[in-house]
């Protein structure tokens, strides 16, 4: 309701009321729980009027409480005076802010006659938030002078217009309207739900607008009647009665006040050092956020210095293999040039093995001159039989030694070379599963199609140059049936050979059981490689390439056999181009040393790189859990600080209440004392009414007593009956007076303690009184105070009030910074765990750098030592081309068909790696799959090495052999020469034929031996140059001529021994280092298939982010 009630007299005019209820605001935003209302003057500033709190349902809010405002209308003008009051909503939980505000004039709402619901649109509101007032009223009376009767005006409304009353209202369709009436008598303010009243008055100077206004600021309007004194006494009586109440009631309330006013500055001032302390860690926040950042930044820098480094590591391998096919091409020449050597080395050879024929004639003819002698030294043989014998026994058992040791090293062969079988093998699989999973991505039905043909042909031409091969085996066969050490070498080739053949057709077959599966594959892969077009169309480009490349190459050949004809004078150029070899293996060794110091240079720069990455990280994570220490801190101050707000709130309530309680706890205690001050008064009254009663009795017996003294003198007799009797009452008489008199004294305490009691009462009463009177002087006095601090109080409430909005604000602003942060954090943290899984990949792949360092030292070293054994080779060849000229041609027909094998297995080889670069130059777009046909490479290196390393072996356990029969005939001519020497000491007529004889034989002797070690010794250059050293020490050991040639054989086969073993050791060196290799290999793939995971994962991230 909006009533209105006016109140005149005949000095100030008329007062209307008007009433506010039913308010209701319609379309409230969200995020609103509760709202309230408060009125506002506009002139003065001040909330003369507050609402309780309201649900807020469905967007709609209602307030059930009515709130009136008090406006003077001048008397002559009958007008209302302009009074403007502001209707401001805001929410309960902060009152300093505001959602809308509505002005309104008074003044309009009598003066106007529309009809309808009052619908107040809210300024300062976005959402079209409208305040509506279904009906509001006014009333309002008048007061004369002239006479007391009141005057009435009833209800104006549309239907009924009554006294000339002027009507108020509007009214819509709904059937709602505001109506005015006008009343006479006492109008009394209806109390709001914070008990305040609001007055604007006209202003006067008289005693009755004094109580006027006492009256308005208090709630209370009495009513004046001059006609009737003792009435208006009676009720002045009860203002002052019920002001005295009020006044109490504000005294404990400005109490109340001071103390919440206390408790609100120091929760001001906590809560300003806690706004400082949450500034300084917003601060700290945003700059350690600034500094995560700057690490992020550095670490993605780092990681795309990374992933630079790895696409130059890719394309640095790539150049390597350009590097790999051009020394494949110059192998192919050297293959070529070789060729033409061996051709060269055949023809040498049947010279040298008529030279060998011619030779043994020779020998024969020198044999035959020995048996003659032995026929004249047969008599010296019987002294020195004896002699023979212990050293042919000493011979035979180091023989047996020599076949022991012999068997041991071939078991240990055998063993070695049966783990190396079953790891290619192993290797075999790994390559044909590697080799399936490539191409079932890759490789299409033509062209595999196509790689079949080409394989094909490869094949056959590998068949047919197999068969040339077996060709000219069986025709060297047929030429050296009379050599049975080179017959025996030339069959273990052709062993060799066939093996190498029939690996090759396993292989062949192998590759096309694959091509088999794959093409089955590819069957049921069609669909899928529709999805690869653009790849296909590149692949078949390059397979062309290729192709072209293979009939160049198969031109190439062609015209190189051609050549090879062409070519039979060039021997001299060999050298000249093993020189250069040297020189390009030394100028690759130092350009591998260069790229080790440039790896090593990058692994040191990844390690640092590591390193800052790991003290990163560990920063980061201590810096995360300061974060969620100080987040934890905030949210607990947060939660803290709005528990205070709520606890304030409900303490306000709770003080209100207790307020109310005490007053009514003072009341009945005030009543209880009044009870019992009049129940002693009472108590007291019948103590004294007893006592009055105990008296009169006690004269009584005192009269009696005398009656009986009386009659005691009249008869003596009786007297004495009397007198006992007498004296047994007087005894029982004092015996009651005594009683009595002990009863009065306690009375008379009693009474004493109540008078003091009373006394105390009273003088507590005036006390109450006197303080009653000066805390009601107090209070007067300090109800301006507590105005003044009510309103400072509302200052200071609405500056809080701010200050918790604006605290409320940093803080929502805080914790968006915190979640942005624990998001920023969150992403760091997922950003530093995926650099610390590569940095982890990063020290495995440096552990296999540093392996592979020692690798590259160890290959280095050997490097070295093949370059020093090769410049000694050199040496001794230019030394000993004088002493071998006659040997070259035998030497050189045996090295014409070891080269031939070597030829055809090099071709073999050359084939196989045509393969490989085949599949290798199919897979160049994934830079991934390049280390694996280095590795490939490597492998197949390896193999051959190995390979090479048994034919050494075997090689070597033949040599052996022919040494320890070189020794026996040593020996043998050992003891022919002492017989000689004795023979000479005993007739010395002979001593000028023995000599002629034995020195004939010698030199014949020396030749073969001569003849015999380069034989053997000249077939293995290739093994680094032991078997050279081995011929050195032997002819320096034939050319002495001394008797101490057996123990300096000795030497030799210990220090030939002794090399065995060494190249033994340097044979597991390398099955040790291709072990390593090969899980080197599988751990790589491993991390790359993990970094291109992560890599993906990575995009993908940054896909989602960006």
């Amino acid at each position: 309701m909006f009533k209105l009630h006016r109140y005149r007299s005949d000095r100030f005019g008329e007062k209307v009321e008007f009433k506010l209820s039913n308010l209701q605001a319609v379309k409230v935003p969200r995020g609103w729980d509760k709202l309230l209302l408060s009125i506002v003057s506009v002139e003065s500033g001040k909330t003369i009027a507050r609402t309780g709190r309201a649900t807020v349902r469905s967007g709609n809010c209602q307030w059930t409480e009515t709130e009136s405002i008090w406006v003077s209308q001048d008397d002559t003008s009958k007008e209302l005076e302009e009074c403007r009051f502001k209707i401001v909503v805001s929410p309960a939980s902060s009152r300093t802010v505001v959602i809308g505000e509505v002005t309104l004039n008074l003044a309009d709402y009598l003066s106007s006659g529309e009809t309808g619901p009052l619908l107040l649109p809210l300024k300062k509101c976005d959402s079209g938030t409208t305040l509506q007032d279904t009906s509001f009223s006014a009333s309002g009376s008048r007061h004369s002078s002239d006479s007391g009767d009141s005057l009435s005006r009833t209800g104006l409304s549309p239907k009924n217009n009554l006294n000339g009353g002027q009507y108020i209202g509007r009214q819509d369709s709904s059937g709602s309207h505001i109506s005015a009436t006008y009343s006479t008598g006492p109008g009394g303010s209806n109390p709001s739900s914070f008990n305040s009243r609001a007055s604007v008055s006209s202003v006067h100077n008289n005693q009755w607008q004094d109580m006027a206004a006492q009256t308005s600021e208090h709630g209370t309007m009495p009513s004046l009647r001059p006609s009737d004194s003792s009435k208006d006494f009676l009720e002045s009586a009860e203002e002052i009665e019920e002001l005295r109440d009020e006044v109490k009631m504000w005294e404990r309330h400005s109490q109340q006040l001071k103390l919440d006013l206390e408790l609100l500055k120091k929760e001001n001032s906590e809560k300003s050092k806690h706004q400082v302390n949450l500034d300084r860690q917003l601060s700290a926040a945003s700059s350690e956020r600034d500094s995560l950042k700057l690490e992020v930044e550095r670490l993605k820098a780092a990681l795309e210095e990374s992933t630079s480094k790895q696409t130059d590591i890719i394309n640095f391998k790539n150049e390597d293999l350009v590097h790999i096919q051009k020394e494949l091409e110059d192998e192919l020449k050297f293959q070529k040039d070789s060729n033409a050597n061996l051709t060269q080395q055949l023809s040498k050879t049947q010279e040298s093995n008529i030279e060998l024929v011619a030779i043994l004639q020779e020998l024969e003819e020198i044999t035959e001159k020995q048996r003659l002698e032995i026929a004249n030294l047969s008599q010296q043989k019987s002294v020195d039989e004896s002699e023979k014998q212990e050293r042919s026994q000493k011979s035979l058992e180091n023989e047996s030694e020599w076949e022991r040791k012999v068997s041991l090293k071939e078991e240990e062969t055998v063993l070695l070379e049966s783990p190396n079988i079953v790891k290619n093998e192993r290797q075999y699989e790994y390559d044909g599963n590697h080799s399936d999973l490539i191409k079932e991505v890759e490789k299409e039905k033509c062209q595999l199609e196509e790689d079949l043909a080409s394989l094909r042909r490869e094949s056959s031409d590998t068949s047919k140059h197999l068969e040339h091969v077996e060709h000219d085996l069986m025709v060297l066969t047929g030429h050296i049936e009379y050599h049975v050490s080179s017959n025996k070498a030339l069959e273990r080739k052709s062993m060799e050979l066939e093996s190498c053949k029939n690996e090759l057709e396993l292989h062949v077959s192998e590759l096309e059981q694959d091509n088999v599966k794959l093409s089955e594959r590819i069957s049921g892969l069609e669909a899928q490689l529709r999805y690869i077009t653009n790849e296909k169309e590149s692949n078949r480009l390059e397979l062309e390439d290729t192709i072209t490349l293979i009939e160049e190459l198969k031109d190439e050949v062609e015209q190189q056999r051609d050549e090879m004809e062409m070519q039979k004078a060039e021997l001299k150029q060999k050298l000249q181009e093993t020189q250069k070899r040297l020189s390009e293996a030394l100028e690759e060794s130092d350009i591998s040393r260069r790229s080790n110091l440039k790896l090593q240079a990058t692994i040191e720069n990844l390690i640092e790189e590591c390193n800052s990455l790991q003290n990163l990280t560990g920063d980061l994570k201590r810096q995360k859990l300061e974060l969620h220490e100080r987040i934890t801190r905030l949210e607990v101050d947060l939660n803290e600080s709005k528990k205070k707000n709520f606890d304030f709130c409900d303490q306000i309530d709770l003080f209100e209440l207790k307020l109310s309680s005490l007053q009514k706890d003072i009341g009945s205690k005030e009543k209880s004392l009044l009870s019992q001050l009049e129940k002693i008064f009472q108590d007291h009254k019948e103590h004294e009414d007893k006592i009055a009663k105990i008296t009169v009795e006690v004269e009584n017996l005192e009269k009696e007593i005398a009656d009986l003294t009386a009659q005691m003198s009249l008869n003596h007799d009786e007297r004495e009956k009397v007198a006992s009797d007498a004296i047994h009452e007087a005894s029982l008489l004092r015996s009651e007076k005594a009683r009595l008199e002990c009863s009065l004294q306690e009375v008379n305490s009693k009474v004493e303690l109540y008078e003091t009691d009373l006394q105390a009462l009273q003088q507590e009463s005036k006390n109450k009184i006197q303080g009653l009177v000066d805390l009601l002087n107090a209070s007067k006095q300090s109800e301006e105070m507590l105005m003044t601090d009510i309103e400072h109080m509302q200052r200071i409430m609405e500056g809080v009030k701010s200050s918790e909005d604006k605290y409320r604000k940093l803080v929502t602003d805080l914790e968006l910074r915190l979640k942005t942060s624990d998001y920023e954090k969150q992403h760091a943290m997922e950003e530093i765990s995926g650099l610390e899984v590569q940095l982890q990949k990063l020290s495995h792949l440096q552990n296999s750098v540093l392996d592979l360092k020692g690798s590259l030292d160890e290959a280095d070293f050997e490097k070295r030592k093949l370059v020093l054994l090769l410049e000694s080779v050199t040496q001794e060849s230019e030394e000993l081309k004088a002493e071998n000229a006659l040997l070259m041609g035998k030497v050189s027909s045996m090295q014409k068909a070891l080269s031939d094998g070597h030829d055809d297995r090099r071709s073999k080889i050359a084939l196989q790696e045509k393969l490989v670069r085949l599949e290798s130059d199919l897979s160049v777009k994934e830079a991934s799959y390049v280390y694996e046909a280095e590795l490939k490479n490597e492998l197949s290196r390896i193999k051959r090495t190995n390979s090479e390393y048994q034919r050494m072996f075997q090689n070597l356990e033949q040599e052996n052999v022919e040494l320890m029969n070189k020794v026996q005939n040593m020996e043998e001519e050992l003891m022919l020469r002492k017989t000689a020497h004795q023979d000479e000491k005993i007739s010395s007529e002979d001593e000028g034929n023995s000599c002629d004889h034995t020195e004939v034989p010698n030199d014949g002797k020396e030749v073969d031996h001569e003849s015999d070690i380069p034989l053997h010794g000249t077939e293995h250059t290739e093994a680094g140059g032991v078997t050279n050293m081995q011929k050195e020490q032997l002819k320096r050991g034939i050319s002495r001529k001394q008797p101490d040639n057996i123990e300096a054989l000795k030497k030799t086969l210990n220090e030939n021994a002794d090399k065995i073993s060494s190249l033994e050791t340097e044979l597991k060196d390398m099955r040790e280092r291709y072990l390593h290799m090969s899980l080197q290999y599988a751990e790589v793939e491993a991390q790359r298939e993990e970094l291109v995971m992560q890599l993906k994962s990575v995009k993908k991230e940054k896909r989602w982010f960006s």
